[in-house]
Parts: structure tokens; C-alpha cells; sequence
């Protein structure tokens, strides 16, 4: 792995985009745990609940909202500073959208978890948040071609299709492995400081992006103090959608 010149430029603002959105995520998941308990959003036990009490829902509000003001902050931040360079073909507008859709996708899950949605739903919100990436401008428009050099570009039609079935898909593989305390949340953290190394190095060269990763991790590691065994709080579904939208759109910027 070769990382791109210059790149301890980076780490002060990886640093401190990390740790803000660490310690604000830490201190609002009580506030977001408290709100939840007074207006009786938790987790019941069931048979299929491994909780053997009832526990607080919605955490990811918490976490959607360290991300979105920290990485909002920096990104304007950034623009009149110049601390991070931002590719030339990264537009303004993807960030709007990453912000955006961030909040409609934690926004959308906190109905569930108020209301405790029917699966279908469910899939109806997050295929209308996959439709809205689509609408502001993201989409995959081709991959590094596995078997040699070069891309694979896509049509218009399969492009559509496969951002859906990626942000949709992505959203669904967060709500899958999100049964144990801290098992999710964690996963998806180990995912975010990945992406965000990836994007550090020379084939990619994307470290806006990458100080968007640690923000996101950041905001995970602070959660993950309430969520570790035994939780006293739950990622809920808006913290399921809000995660599984921000890897995808990451992955995809």
C-alpha cells in the first residue's frame, strides 16, 4: 500500500475531525438514550432480541448528527482554507449530497423507529433514498476492471440499477449483522477507517474523502462507548440506514 505524497498533511485534519465527532457522538447518545426512554422508542425482549431488558432505540440519531455537523463544519471550512485538497472531480454538489442524504436516511429510520415500520417500508424509504442519490448526481458509473487493466464503464440503465442495488444493498448488510451489542456499530467503524486509508493511497488519491471516513468512524467510536456489552442503547434503524448510506456514498466518492 503506497500512500500519496504529502499525505501527513492530512493527519492533522483526520485527527481532529475524529476526535470532535468522537466526543460529540459520546456526549449526545445519553441526551438521544434519554429522549428515546421518555418517549418509550426501545427494543422490547423477544424471542428474537437477544436484550433481556427493554432497551433504548434511535442511537444513530446521535451519531448522524456528530457526523453531519463535524464533517458539514470541515467541509466548509475547508473550502475557504484549503487544509485538505479536493479532487477536481469532486464536486461541491457530492458533498451536499453526502450530507443530505445522510440526514434523509437517519430522518427516514427514526419513523421506524418511532412507529416500528413493516418490512416493506422499510425497503419503500430506502429505495427512495437510493433514488435520491441518483437525482443529486451520484451513481457508479464504472469499475476497475478486475481481470486486467482499464475500466468497465456502464450504461445509463445499468448504472441506475446498480447504484440502487448498492446503496439499498449496503444499507441491508449494516441491518444484518446488527443482532449483538457493538457488533454493528464496530463493523461498520473497521469499514469506515479502511475506506478512509484506501483513499489515502496513490491509486485512489481522495483525501477529502478520507478525513470524511475518520469523521465518520470518529462518530462510531464515541457511540460504541453506550453500545459495548451490556448496551444501554441501540444503533436503531436510523442509525442503520444513516450508516449503510454513508458507506455506500463514501465507497462510491
Amino acid at each position: 500500500m503506497t500512500f500519496i505524497p504529502g499525505v501527513e498533511g492530512s493527519l492533522g485534519p483526520i485527527l481532529a475531525v475524529f476526535l470532535a465527532a468522537a466526543l460529540l457522538s459520546l456526549g449526545l447518545t445519553p441526551l438521544v438514550r434519554a429522549l428515546a426512554l421518555r418517549h418509550d422508542i426501545v427494543d422490547l425482549p423477544t424471542a428474537r432480541r437477544v436484550n433481556l431488558a427493554p432497551v433504548p432505540r434511535a442511537g444513530g440519531l446521535a451519531v448522524a448528527a456528530a457526523f453531519l455537523l463535524v464533517a458539514g463544519g470541515f467541509v466548509v471550512l475547508n473550502e475557504a482554507s484549503g487544509w485538505v485538497a479536493r479532487p477536481a472531480d469532486l464536486e461541491s454538489g457530492d458533498l451536499v449530497a453526502l450530507l443530505v442524504g445522510g440526514a434523509a436516511a437517519a430522518a427516514i429510520g427514526a419513523i421506524d423507529d418511532v412507529y416500528d415500520l413493516r418490512a416493506r417500508w422499510q425497503l419503500t424509504g430506502q429505495l427512495v433514498l437510493a433514488i435520491l442519490t441518483i437525482a443529486m448526481g451520484i451513481g457508479i458509473a464504472f469499475v476497475n476492471n478486475p481481470f486486467g487493466t482499464g475500466v468497465i464503464r456502464f450504461n445509463a440503465v445499468f448504472s441506475i440499477g446498480f447504484t440502487v442495488f448498492w446503496v439499498v444493498g449496503m444499507i441491508n448488510s449494516i441491518n444484518w449483522i446488527d443482532g449483538l451489542d457493538g457488533l454493528s456499530s464496530g463493523i461498520a467503524l473497521i469499514a469506515a477507517a479502511t475506506l478512509g486509508l484506501i483513499s489515502l493511497t496513490t491509486q485512489i488519491g481522495q483525501p477529502l474523502i478520507a478525513v470524511l471516513c475518520f469523521g465518520l468512524a470518529g462518530a462510531l467510536a464515541g457511540f460504541l462507548r453506550w453500545n459495548f456489552h451490556p448496551a444501554t442503547i441501540f444503533l436503531g434503524t436510523s442509525g442503520v440506514q444513516f450508516v449503510g448510506f454513508s458507506l455506500a456514498i463514501l465507497s462510491i466518492l
